[in-house]
């Protein structure tokens, strides 16, 4: 799927602009506890965005990914080369299904954390977004969003049953054989509210075995009194994504539809429990909780030219608990507003990486017979913190308005590593703990309830991830980029991430159809965790660099009104190295390279523009136009910035619908000019053609692709 799919404006063909006004607001309550709403950056501030349901509907998207995307400074990366497994950078922040890269967002699922244990990546493909209510971000250091904020947290809420019955069906179809169909039913069960919906989905995809195909299940119970607030939801998904990548440059001339190593998969099981419960003990205090229990299964399979074939077996046992209380009260001209809060969580993660015969190989490196198990480990990770919010507000005077916000945040994490590993039990066994007091600060203003200022610093806190420490020494490599495992691999070597943002903000809506949002910031990261490929490109170790640096300008203006609306964003955001390094890369015959100070992060574009619009001619039917455009940016393995870049694309996306009645029919066309263009790229040998001599490999864009929408509601 194209970059410029994130901003197609397609709404869902069950939902109407004009029918989605009279919904029951008690549907999409959520009451799960609030870190960015309610906490030290809510949403008027200029760090935080939401999308409501409305704006998810919009969006015509069925990916997050996309969803996300459309907003200002959010990028869309694709390594995987499957539309479910994109990641994206937020601000030049990475969030990614790939492990190796350095993840620096946490997202959550109704107060459930999905970032994974084993190594911090996201798998996007799990999300419900069809399930969601609304989507809140911030951006920089989030000390409520927990470890792993270094960049900003997302926060994902799901509906719930209304007062009154609905139902839902929606069918898509698209160009290429894919399909989509959808049912969602909710309404009153006595006392109870209660919601449930299905989705089944296969899409052959545009490359040679590169589809993905899945279905999910998704219900919620819900009670709510005028003191008492409880939902219990329950999400079942099994997805098999199959996973093409790049292709050497030679051949992506040749052939774009092309599979260099046709046999990658990825085939997720998911089983998430969650209780979410909110009350209010005494007047002006609230207390809310969430307790969840969380079973992922992931079995990753890796096709190779020039090693064996791995194939890595995850199963990760999540439970946790957070609880929350906060409050406001008036004195004098002042309004304070508290939060206190504690949460605990123990991850169990076993993971095992077997190397498997293919054509090339069947026996390993030293003569050993394959198939053989070549690692085997668990961890028992336990993350505890203590949180503290206080915001003290000016609320009469001349200087109404202004108001002073501060948080601190305690964590500790403690890994308990066990290597049972055959060959060499015991040899990667070890405990880990690390401890982190981690501060905010926010200075705003409120001009006429249309603008608001703010300037912020804060922190973050990462520690490294059990892959991370069981991967970190370069003569002990770990098997596979995916997450393989080195059994004699030191944990010793890797420092905790810690981030600091100086950060300032504003905006507001000088006229009621006119928006304006601007956002300055700089984010220095100490001890960054880098995933580093050998120049073999099968092996990976994990090391830290001594301090990158985020900085950058987010500006967007949106124009709206009731029968047509258009939004233009641009950012510019550098991500650089702030200190000299030697790096690995397959690039040079000495399989290293030379990293100064000031050089850009490769795959992260400094220059991004979107303009996104939606006209409603007529009271049936609904018309949009997006176009989105990336800047250049370095391959992978050219961090020190000396090889030609990855160009700069435009794609442009149309989208049309309209409904009569109950039932709605509607057309999306993404990539409408049918641009050639490349998403990523890296360097490696190509297997292919005689001393598998080194060479870029490219991630082809998708084409022009047409997807047809039918859908009836209540």
């Amino acid at each position: 799927m194209p970059r410029g799919t994130s901003f197609c404006v397609l709404l869902l063909a069950t939902v109407a602009v004009d029918g989605r006004a009279q919904q029951d607001p008690y549907e999409t309550t959520v009451h799960a506890p609030p870190r960015i709403s309610d906490g030290w950056s809510g949403p008027a501030s200029p760090a935080a965005e939401s999308f409501d349901r409305d704006t998810l509907d919009r969006s015509g998207e069925d990916k997050i990914q996309d969803v996300l995307a459309r907003a200002p400074g959010i990028e869309l990366t694709d390594e995987q080369g499957n539309p479910a497994q994109q990641g994206l950078l937020l601000d030049g922040f990475e969030i990614s299904p790939v492990t190796g890269l350095s993840q620096a967002v946490a997202v959550y699922l109704d107060g459930v954390r999905l970032n994974e244990p084993s190594v911090e990546q996201l798998n996007f493909e799990l999300v419900p977004l069809e399930d969601l209510a609304w989507v809140e971000w911030t951006r920089s250091p989030a000390p409520l969003g927990g470890s792993n904020a270094l960049g900003g947290t997302v926060q994902l809420f799901t509906r719930r049953g209304g007062r009154r019955v609905e139902a839902e069906v929606t069918s898509e179809i698209g160009t290429r054989a894919d399909a989509r169909v959808r049912g969602r039913l909710s309404g009153p069960l006595g006392p109870l509210g209660g919601y449930v919906s299905v989705l089944l989905f296969e899409d052959p995809g545009w490359r040679v075995t590169g589809g993905a195909r899945g279905v999910r299940a998704f219900g919620k119970l819900g009670l709510s009194t005028d003191s008492l607030d409880t939902t219990l939801s329950y999400q079942f998904q099994k997805d098999k994504v199959q996973q093409p990548g790049s292709l050497p440059e030679s051949l992506l001339a040749q052939d774009r539809r092309a599979n260099y190593t046709a046999g990658d998969r990825f085939i997720p099981v998911l089983h998430l429990l969650t209780l979410n419960v909110r009350g209010r003990p005494a007047a002006g205090v609230t207390l809310s909780g969430t307790a969840f229990l969380r079973i992922f299964h992931g079995d990753q399979a890796n096709a190779n030219l020039v090693d064996p074939d791995t194939d890595l077996t995850e199963r990760t046992t999540s439970t946790g608990v957070r609880i929350e209380a906060d409050g406001r009260f008036l004195f004098g001209s002042f309004q304070n507003r508290w939060l206190v809060g504690a949460e605990a969580s123990a991850d169990w993660v076993g993971v095992s990486v077997q190397q498997l015969p293919n054509s090339e190989f069947s026996e390993d490196e030293e003569g050993r017979p394959l198939p053989r198990l070549a690692a085997e480990l668990s961890d028992r990770r336990f993350l505890g913190a203590i949180f503290v919010s206080d915001r003290l507000e000016l609320v009469e005077g001349a200087l109404r308005g202004l108001s002073l916000e501060g948080v601190l945040r305690l964590d500790n994490v403690t890994h308990d590593i066990v290597d049972t590993t055959p060959d060499a039990p015991g040899a990667a066994t070890a405990r880990r703990s690390y401890t982190r007091l981690v501060p905010a600060v926010t200075l705003a203003k409120d001009f006429a309830r249309r603008w608001t200022l703010s300037v912020s610093y804060g922190q973050g806190f990462r520690a490294p991830a059990f892959l991370e420490l069981t991967c970190a020494e370069p003569s002990a490599p770990c098997i596979g980029l995916q997450a393989g495992l080195a059994p004699d691999a030191s944990d010793a070597n890797l420092r905790p991430v810690v981030s600091q943002t100086f950060a300032a903000g504003v905006r507001g809506t000088p006229l009621d159809w006119l928006s304006l949002k601007l956002w300055a910031f700089r984010t220095d990261l100490r001890d960054d965790i880098f995933g580093q490929v050998l120049p073999g490109g099968t092996e990976v170790f994990f090391q830290n660099i001594e301090r990158t640096r985020r900085q950058g300008i987010v500006t967007s203006l949106g124009f709206s009104a009731s029968w047509a609306s258009l939004e233009l964003s641009y950012s510019f955001v550098r991500a650089t190295f702030e200190g000299d390094a030697v790096l690995a890369t397959a690039r040079t015959p000495e399989g290293t390279e030379q990293v100064k100070a000031g050089n850009l992060l490769p795959l992260s574009p400094v220059h991004r523009g979107s303009a996104t619009g939606w006209i409603k001619p007529f009271h049936w039917l609904t018309m949009g136009l997006s176009l989105s455009a990336v800047g250049p940016q370095f391959l992978r393995g050219d961090a020190a910035n000396v090889t030609p870049r990855l160009s700069g694309y435009a794609v442009l996306d149309a989208s049309a619908e309209g409904r009569w009645g109950a039932w709605s029919a509607g057309v999306t066309v993404r990539n409408l000019l049918g641009t050639d263009y490349e998403t990523f790229g890296t360097y490696a040998p190509d297997a292919r053609l005689e001393g598998a001599p080194v060479t870029r490999f490219l991630n082809p864009g998708a084409p022009r692709h047409v997807l047809f929408r039918v859908g009836w509601r209540t």
